[in-house]
């Protein structure tokens, strides 16, 4: 997603600056001119003259030149279309009808008219010498008048006087007014496209360094193992090193992940979507990480299936308890039975070294205490038997109680 943005604040900036750039050119490189100018030239005649409404084609306002070659006499006169008609005659005359480009006249032969052509010996009289134009100009080489009023029927006459057989040239100029719609519009887009641009580049950097400043403290945390905690680096040798499982201790477990991927809530608020999603798969990443080496830490710890447990000599700083000799223990009663096999008796002997007190057999005798209480007396039957030599032998008592 910055990426996305970084990319979008960069074509915005582009398409800003190019609005700018085509709007100004289209006020300046690209304008047109305030001046459209037009030319059209004669061959093998000596009059030229313009069909009504050729004058105020562009504009109302216009500016005739009219040129002959190597300085020859030319005469431009502005009249009447019946009176440029009859000024012309029969004689031979290239007629202008309009532009054929904003740089070219379109022209045609012009109707021959009532009368007899004027003899090429004697040459085309001089328009300018009548008084019935309503505009004339002479000169050598060139001649130029302006016309600003509206032209309506009125035609323009080009004519080369004398017998030079030189062919005249016409130059039409009207002054126009010339817009640039483009360029404030143009102008306007461009700028907001290059502040909008630029607003979203300057916000990703601000919070690309606010990003930086917030995760370098936390992964310098992460890195700094908490007090009380060896790090790799000063832990003893055969030590597990932090956020390992270790069979038995899940403390590694549940802190492992979390102190490496530890990140701050200012740095979360900073974080993007995409970069929370990526944080967060990240995370899960580092548990199941973490809890797959603790399964296999406990799985190596476990003994083998069939293996015989190891049973460790307990060391110990005391004396070793010694094992009496097995003693003769008094004759039970015939009623009732008990132990008398030699693994029986040594087993007792070693509970008695232990400390777990005599685990002779005896039957149950209530002492005086209990007689006194009320308790009944033991039976007949259950009197003390008498020995070979005529005594009588009190029953075997245990000090540990009965087992």
């Amino acid at each position: 997603m910055t990426v996305l943005r970084r990319v979008v604040g960069v074509l915005l900036v582009v398409l800003g600056l190019a609005a700018i750039a085509v709007a100004t050119a289209s006020a300046t490189i690209w304008r047109p001119s305030d001046v459209v100018t037009a030319r059209a030239a004669a061959s093998d005649v000596a009059m030229m003259t313009t069909a009504p409404g050729v004058l105020d084609l562009v504009g109302d306002e216009v500016t005739l030149t009219a040129r002959a070659r190597d300085g020859a006499p030319v005469a431009l006169v502005l009249g009447d279309e019946r009176d440029v008609a009859g000024w012309v005659g029969a004689d031979p005359v290239v007629e202008i009808t309009g532009l054929e480009s904003w740089t070219t006249l379109a022209t045609q032969a012009g109707d021959a008219g009532d009368g007899d052509p004027t003899p090429a010996e004697e040459g085309l009289p001089d328009p300018t010498a009548s008084d019935m134009w309503i505009a004339s100009a002479r000169g050598e080489g060139t001649a130029s008048l302006t016309w600003d009023a509206p032209a309506g029927r009125v035609q323009a006459l080009v004519v080369v006087p004398g017998a030079d057989g030189v062919s005249p040239e016409l130059e039409l100029s009207w002054p126009r007014e010339v817009s640039t719609p483009l360029l404030v519009p143009g102008v306007v887009a461009g700028a907001i496209l290059l502040l909008v641009g630029a607003a979203v580049l300057v916000r990703e950097l601000l919070r690309a360094r606010r990003r930086r400043t917030a995760v370098e403290p936390d992964s310098a945390a992460a890195t700094t193992p908490p007090a009380g905690v060896p790090s790799r680096d000063t832990a003893p040798a055969g030590s597990p090193a932090p956020g390992i499982a270790v069979p038995g201790d899940d403390s590694a477990l549940a802190a492992g992940p979390a102190a490496a991927g530890t990140v701050s809530a200012a740095a979360r608020s900073a974080m993007t979507r995409r970069e929370l999603r990526e944080l967060a798969e990240r995370e899960a990443a580092e548990r199941e990480a973490a809890e797959k080496a603790a399964r296999a830490a406990e799985r190596r710890a476990r003994p083998r299936t069939g293996m015989l447990p190891a049973v460790r000599r307990a060391t110990s700083t005391g004396p070793t308890p010694q094992v009496p000799e097995p003693q003769e223990t008094p004759t039970a009663p015939e009623t009732a039975a008990q132990p008398s096999s030699p693994e029986a008796t040594r087993a007792d002997a070693w509970r008695q070294a232990w400390g777990f007190g005599e685990t002779s057999w005896a039957p149950y005798q209530p002492d005086r205490d209990t007689e006194s209480a009320g308790t009944s007396k033991p039976a007949a039957d259950e009197a003390p038997a008498a020995d070979e030599t005529g005594g009588t032998t009190a029953p075997p008592t245990s000090t540990g109680g009965a087992r």
